[in-house]
């Protein structure tokens, strides 16, 4: 009898245990998902519009030497593989210029790639402005491409 009350009681407790997590799960499941809660962007009618202000213009980084457009797909409309990932965040107006963009252009790369490409470039090109700015501050080179 005292044998089968005490594993009644383990039974119960278990039980109880299970349910207590089943709770902590779904509340942890619920504030993770309402974290994560995308913000409703407004889109004008999907065009890859990018809107620069006259600093922007004016600046010498906007000026290229893009010639046509298939030189601007072979340095930034192509699949780039990298072993390691990580995640960030960007304003989400950004990020609706970039996928209107891949869609206007019937792109078949993914945005990961489109912003890697994008970002490299642009290291690339400000490698030498970065690491003289850099070498003010520290004795190591900061970019090394």
């Amino acid at each position: 009898m005292i044998k089968t009350l005490l594993l009644d009681t383990f039974l119960l407790m278990g039980i109880i245990w299970m349910l207590i997590s089943i709770v902590y799960f779904c509340i942890r499941m619920d504030r993770l998902l309402s974290s994560m809660e995308k913000p409703v962007v407004e889109t004008r009618e999907e065009t890859a519009e990018v809107v620069l202000s006259e600093e922007d213009i004016s600046s010498s980084s906007v000026h290229s030497d893009f010639n046509s457009f298939e030189d601007y797909r072979n340095r930034f409309l192509h699949t780039s593989r990298f072993p390691r990932k990580t995640a960030f965040t960007m304003n989400v107006e950004t990020l609706q210029v970039l996928r209107n963009i891949l869609h206007d252009l019937n792109q078949r790369v993914s945005m990961t790639s489109y912003i890697e490409n994008i970002l490299r470039e642009h290291l690339r090109e400000h490698q030498n402005l970065i690491n003289d700015a850099a070498d003010k501050q520290r004795s190591k080179t900061t970019v090394t491409l």
